[in-house]
């Protein structure tokens, strides 16, 4: 069975620990996860942000899914993806839909 994009997600491939806390009690959490290198052969686009943009609004014009702004944070190598859209006019690396 496929799972759906949101189902995958940016921590798809993130191993979940547990650990014991002071109670005894198991607590799930997952492990560090690292941002994927760009392939430099992927075929990417680039956007303008504009005032007022947000990552969840480039990604619903870039691929027509907001959930996929991960995709945007990572291959611009960001770990938080509210400083792609903090300063407008800088250029967003975009990689195009048939590359995922």
């Amino acid at each position: 069975m496929a799972l759906k994009e949101e189902q995958r997600g940016r921590y798809a491939n993130v191993q979940i620990l547990d650990k014991k806390d002071d109670n005894n009690q198991i607590v799930k959490y997952l492990s560090r996860r690292f941002i994927p290198h760009p392939k430099p052969s992927q075929a990417t686009t680039s956007q303008t942000v504009q005032t007022g943009d947000r990552p969840d609004l480039i990604a619903y014009r870039a691929y027509d899914n907001p959930l996929l702004y991960y995709r945007l944070a990572d291959y611009n190598l960001s770990m938080n993806p509210f400083t792609l859209t903090s300063n407008p006019g800088r250029i967003l690396i975009v990689p195009t839909n048939t590359t995922f």
